[in-house]
């Protein structure tokens, strides 16, 4: 349901990225308090069992924590580094380093609400798909958010003219994707939300930190490696600062869904 993700890769760019994501992650953090919100309108417990897929710096477990502060919170992420940030802001929960597609978690009880923000789209949505249904109790929730493929269009058809043939972005999966994989794992779609985002940027060079910093550059396996040429390079800058005003579009996909009792 993904094209192949090299996870090395993504374990080391957000290792990298730990200690600037969360000034530079704006997109990120609103993606995951509209999803809260959506959580809430469908969701009553007062003391739940959470956990929290592809947890990063712990963010979306600390607006958890503050919503329901009598939570059970476990947190699961690829990354040591962003882990460590996570347990800084939340000492109490329990943290776990795991692949979110291949998550082996021996538990005596199971979760009300498994929590994902913008994090799935490093994976293959049908292996998480089927971790979050084997974790969730029955009549639990599964609350996610990902990016569509309008994402960071700018970047790839900058790309695309400046080092045509080559691949240097991620084919992300559409709205209609996600709501057929979920409906195909067993899960009924109580709810979903699409919205698109448009930071803008006083250079390209401003815009390409932004997603450095978060760590969300590309890691599809059939990325380009090779050498890239300061010629080719500054023409790819070239034709991305070309647009007024500069803006980097985020579609942001948000899912609200519940498994059968």
């Amino acid at each position: 349901m993904m094209p192949s993700i090299d996870k090395r890769q993504v374990e080391r760019q957000f290792s990298r990225a730990a200690n600037t994501y969360d000034e530079a992650a704006c997109v990120q953090h609103l993606m995951s308090d509209r999803l809260l919100q959506l959580a809430c309108t469908h969701f009553s417990e007062t003391t739940p069992r959470i956990l929290d897929l592809g947890c990063g710096t712990g963010y979306s477990m600390g607006q958890l924590q503050k919503k329901f502060p009598q939570s059970n919170i476990t947190g699961v992420d690829l990354s040591h580094n962003m882990l460590a940030r996570a347990r800084n802001r939340l000492p109490a929960a329990t943290f776990i380093q795991a692949d979110m597609e291949h998550l082996q978690f021996q538990s005596t009880f199971k979760f009300d609400l498994v929590f994902s923000n913008a994090s799935i789209q490093w994976c293959d949505l049908s292996s998480v798909l089927h971790t979050a249904k084997k974790m969730l109790s029955p009549g639990g929730l599964f609350v996610y958010s990902s990016f569509g493929p309008e994402t960071h269009l700018e970047i790839a058809r900058a790309w695309d003219i400046a080092h045509p043939g080559r691949i240097h972005h991620i084919d992300f999966l559409t709205e209609s994707d996600h709501l057929n994989a979920l409906d195909q794992a067993g899960f009924d779609i109580l709810d979903q939300y699409r919205k698109l985002i448009q930071p803008r940027f006083d250079s390209a060079r401003s815009m390409l930190s932004s997603v450095k910093r978060t760590g969300a550059t590309n890691a599809s396996n059939r990325r380009d490696k090779g050498l890239l040429s300061r010629k080719t390079y500054a023409r790819f800058l070239k034709y991305l600062g070309q647009s007024e005003p500069l803006e980097l579009s985020y579609e942001t996909l948000s899912f609200v869904a519940r498994i059968p009792d």
